[in-house]
């Protein structure tokens, strides 16, 4: 529900508050302050429910701080999303003041707008819908304080200052460190791994060193809660803590055929696995089995996918991942070890990068501030507009000096979405654009991550230091990626936050007939293995089902710092360099996903580290 306007009802004693609000991200949504009203007709609380009925005035547009949208009614139907909490707000008395938990339900809401839609009696209501409940704003709201920083150290000066603990950061820092050079690594969130510090766990691990990020199982966790976790400061669902993206996501860990030698290091490291089970054994394979069968039986071959990296037609086999004994791996369990270890390398959590500060194009340090306590506060030794009018505006570098770069240009993504399930059924919802076909099968088991977080089956728990469930549907994914010729743009706002505000899914006609003639070849492939395709619904066509998707929020973004020769400065398309250096700076390099030139055909996490590689050898070599 990003970049949505959100109306918010809750009970508070004897009368039933409300609050319009504005998600912007994965966090705690911001009051909204565009035109909009809210007036009750009548309410009642009872001990097991509330009733509220009200009028919302100028609630299907809305504009936040030029963030702008609608809610759709020209096509004859109104799709509203919904979300429910069992867990009441905190600061309940007055509703600007209020925090939330992330919702424990959600669904959609689809209303047909034929003559019958409007009441004659409208006007009539409207008249009753006089009364205004505020609520108690009289105390503080209890609000959260400020962190408390950590000054930065008198004289700290470092070779290499590297921003974000990322797939990308953590090897730059390991590479750059390891030829002698002194390195500060600082990352905006937590510690998350508990190697490191990290102590967010459920109860069953209070007697461990792990931590959620640290057992693969419970990596979806991150979609029901993710509070303190998620950025702050973006649309997308994006991992602020130490990690980054390669501690919260699925693990998936794909060899590039790229790049060889680089490859080859970072796989030497963490070579990926089929079977993450202590154990060696794959366990729930029953839907996989039936595709495998089918598929095969269709002409399509099996092979170990990051052994024959370059072999994407017809093929398919089991999804490799980076974990390493049963515990997450990647980034942090093996470059963020071997820095750690060197006496030039240091580490700084809790510390958001401001800016950087430069004469000219030569970087002489970075303005940092805490967003936890214990964070860092101080200096260590044509989207500019909008931040020169922001808050920050002030103490911005003089318009003389900007660098215009197409930076957020060019956005790509896959096309992609989940599906989620409620009970015994599958139900598709609106997240994403939605081209997965959904499909049952009597054989198919699902496990429920979502028990598991807390009250894990018994055996499970005991055997990583059984509930079972007869859901049979399964979710089959199709990215759209290399090749892809739709590009968005992501912008910045007068917050500082960052949206997209151009989609880049199929925009391009070609792209449209690439994701249906995808999930014809799959239909056909499967053909007799005895799955029910539940969704699209048998009634509507594969072209009619992908031409009228609709999406929400993103998974795999990239390339909005580009890689190029065409210096973007002159009318070209590239941010960086091939050395990854900005254009028209001496020392300020972008080593993430942003500088991938396209798409990519699966998850990212080990093309980045990939490319960190090699940029840290291209940078080292300057």
């Amino acid at each position: 529900m990003n970049n949505n306007l959100l109306f918010l009802a809750y009970p508070y004693e004897d009368t039933v508050l409300t609050s319009l609000r504005f998600g912007s991200g994965y966090s705690m949504p911001g009051v909204y302050t565009g035109n909009a009203n809210v007036t009750q007709i009548s309410s009642s609380i009872n001990a097991t429910h509330f009733t509220l009925l009200f009028r919302c005035e100028n609630c299907l547009t809305w504009d936040q701080n030029g963030q702008t949208g609608n809610a759709t009614t020209s096509k004859g139907r109104l799709v509203l999303g919904w979300a429910q909490s069992t867990e009441s707000p905190s600061n309940p008395s007055c509703p600007d003041n209020i925090s939330l938990v992330q919702h424990d339900n959600q669904g959609i809401i689809s209303a047909t707008l034929d003559e019958n839609a409007a009441s004659a009696s409208y006007e009539d209501w409207v008249k009753l819908a006089n009364k205004t409940v505020p609520g108690d704003c009289s105390g503080d709201g209890g609000g959260g304080n400020e962190p408390t920083p950590v000054p930065v150290p008198d004289g700290a000066t470092y070779d290499y200052i590297v921003v974000g603990g990322g797939a990308g950061g953590i090897p730059v820092a390991d590479r750059l460190s390891e030829a002698g050079h002194s390195v500060l690594l600082i990352e905006k969130g937590p510690p998350s791994s508990g190697r490191w510090g990290g102590t967010m766990k459920p109860s069953w691990l209070d007697d461990t060193n792990l931590t959620r990020f640290d057992v693969p199982g419970l990596c979806n966790q991150i979609w029901v809660d993710s509070n303190g976790i998620a950025c702050s400061d973006t649309d997308q669902m994006a991992g602020c803590v130490l990690g980054g993206g390669t501690a919260v996501n699925a693990g998936l860990w794909w060899r590039s055929s790229d790049m060889q030698a680089s490859a080859d290091r970072v796989f030497s490291r963490i070579p990926g696995t089929t079977t993450p089970s202590t154990d060696g054994k794959l366990y729930y394979q029953q839907g996989a089995d039936i595709l495998f069968n089918g598929l095969q039986s269709a002409g399509w071959s099996s092979v170990t996918l990051n052994d024959v990296p370059a072999q994407k037609t017809k093929t398919f086999g089991h999804a490799p991942f980076m974990f390493s004994g049963g515990e997450r791996g990647g980034p942090m369990g093996t470059y963020l070890v071997s820095a750690s270890e060197r006496d030039n390398f240091a580490r700084w959590s809790n510390t958001t990068v401001k800016r950087v500060v430069r004469e000219g194009g030569r970087i002489t340090g970075v303005e940092v501030e805490a967003t936890l306590n214990g964070g860092y506060a101080g200096t260590v030794n044509d989207q500019l507009s909008i931040v020169k009018n922001s808050t920050d505006g002030e103490t911005m570098i003089a318009e003389s000096e900007w660098i215009e770069l197409p930076v957020g240009e060019n956005l790509v993504d896959h096309v992609n979405v989940s599906a989620k399930r409620t009970g015994e059924v599958a139900i598709m919802l609106i997240r994403c654009l939605q081209t997965d076909v959904v499909v049952t099968h009597p054989d198919v088991v699902f496990y429920d991550f979502k028990a598991a977080y807390k009250t894990p089956i018994e055996s499970d728990a005991t055997s990583y230091l059984n509930i079972n469930h007869t859901v049979d549907a399964m979710t089959i994914s199709q990215y759209l990626g290399r090749g892809s010729t739709s590009r968005g743009r992501m912008t910045i706002t007068a917050g500082l936050d960052t949206v997209v505000s151009t989609l880049p899914f199929l925009r391009d006609e070609s792209d449209v007939n690439a994701v249906i003639q995808g999930i014809q070849n799959l239909k056909m492939a499967l053909n007799g293995t005895g799955f029910t395709w539940n969704y699209p619904s048998r009634n509507t066509s594969i072209a009619e089902f992908v031409k009228t998707v609709s999406a929400e929020f993103w998974k795999h973004v990239l390339r909005t710092c580009k890689i190029g020769t065409d210096d973007g400065r002159t009318g070209g398309s590239a941010v960086v360099d091939l050395n990854t250096k900005v254009y028209g700076t001496d020392n300020l390099f972008v080593v993430d996903a942003s500088i991938f030139p396209g798409m990519i055909t699966t998850n990212p996490s080990a093309y980045i580290v990939t490319v960190a590689e090699h940029a840290a050898e291209k940078i080292l070599a300057l």
